[in-house]
């Protein structure tokens, strides 16, 4: 059984004005594509990640600095030396950022800032970025702080010297692995595909693109019990399916990506499409989410104000045409952008009460975006 917040009605849908001015660029915009990382930090900072390597004539390729009104390096960047020229951006780009006992931590495919092996994990000293021990084996992909230390979950076996298999954290000194996660993959799968964590009612929770056949029978999504790691409802199925984040708000924990219950992206035990929740027994529909879109993938979301904004490449989202922008008020979705898209809005963030996008943008409605932008409609 599936619960429903409430679908909105035909005559109440939230439509995205046509033809208008939605955003406003940063600077001369970023002179690579934006996708992922965007980060408002509480020191009243906003951190640009992704692949971009120069903005503004500021070089510090993978993770830019924002302060409202202009852009600083932070570091060297990843996976370049500091010494000019950068040539074009990041083959590999940073992916999340978090802050955690007073300092940031960002990850993503990069190996090295200013020759320096940080290997898809790396601590920002205040003047350089330096190693987690010695990082990971494989892709770092997402980031969660609590507050026994920075949680890391990607394409990694090893943390350091530690077997992790896509999930481990560091307490500061050292790392550790998450309750023995083993390998969940079928035979021929050598690590588990992780995109995130979240820790919800005292349980750690993972996701990404990983099956695993009988007993546990895991698919895309699981928990620790306590005791093993198990299923989450029927998980989530098909051989496109991805579950790429997972976020916790108020008594609800929020579960975004590329899955659907429907079409060439979906199975029907699929609980939804682009975005769910669940309560810890059941789940939670947020309408009808990305139900009909051609493509229903919800990259990336964020809260501002208790409502939750979600972007992806979606051109349909609780029956409303949207352009890969829309909000969830608690009953319906509205759209932020017209449809269909003809932009990838990837990442977005909230930094001093305004909307910030991120991703491969050039043009929204009237405005020539450079992949990054903030929102000065109405």
């Amino acid at each position: 059984m599936r619960g429903r917040f409430g679908l909105g009605l035909l005559g109440l849908l939230c439509v995205a004005p046509a033809n208008s001015q939605y955003f406003q660029r940063l600077g001369n915009g970023l002179r690579s594509p934006q996708g992922w990382g965007m980060f408002a930090d509480s020191t009243g900072v906003y951190y640009l990640g992704g692949s971009a390597g120069e903005v503004n004539g500021v070089t510090s390729p993978g993770v830019i600095r924002w302060d409202g009104s202009v852009f600083q390096a932070v570091g060297c960047g990843f996976d370049w030396d500091c010494t000019p020229p950068m040539q074009g951006g990041l083959v590999n780009p940073s992916r999340d950022m978090v802050r955690w006992n007073g300092d940031l931590f960002a990850c993503g495919g990069f190996v090295t800032s200013n020759g320096v092996a940080v290997n898809y994990i790396a601590r920002f000293d205040g003047e350089n970025w330096v190693a987690l021990g010695s990082g990971m084996n494989g892709e770092v992909k997402g980031l969660k702080a609590y507050p026994d230390g920075v949680y890391a979950a990607g394409w990694f076996t090893m943390a350091d010297t530690v077997v992790a298999n896509g999930l481990a954290r560091w307490d500061g000194t050292r790392w550790h692995s998450v309750h023995d996660l083993p390998l969940l993959q079928l035979p021929w799968a050598e690590v588990n595909y992780i995109s995130d964590m979240a820790i919800y009612n005292g349980e750690v929770y993972i996701s990404g693109n990983f099956h695993s056949g009988p007993p546990s029978d895991l698919h895309c999504v699981a928990r620790f019990n306590g005791v093993e790691w198990v299923a989450v409802g029927q998980g989530f199925r098909g051989s496109l399916t991805k579950v790429l984040h997972l976020d916790v708000h108020d008594s609800l924990l929020y579960l975004s990506g590329a899955f659907a219950d429907t079409g060439q992206y979906g199975h029907p035990d699929n609980p939804a499409s682009g975005i769910v929740a669940w309560n810890g027994t059941d789940w939670v529909e947020l309408g009808s989410g990305t139900d009909g879109a051609s493509q229903p993938w919800v990259t990336w979301v964020d809260w501002h104000n208790d409502t939750l904004y979600a972007a992806g490449d979606y051109n349909l989202i609780g029956g409303v045409e949207a352009g890969g922008l829309a909000y969830w008020d608690g009953q319906r979705w509205c759209a932020l952008l017209p449809g269909p898209p003809n932009w990838a809005v990837n990442s977005l963030a909230f930094f001093r009460d305004t909307l910030y996008v991120g991703g491969s943008i050039n043009v929204i409605g009237e405005d020539t975006l450079r992949n990054t932008g903030k929102w000065v409609y109405g």
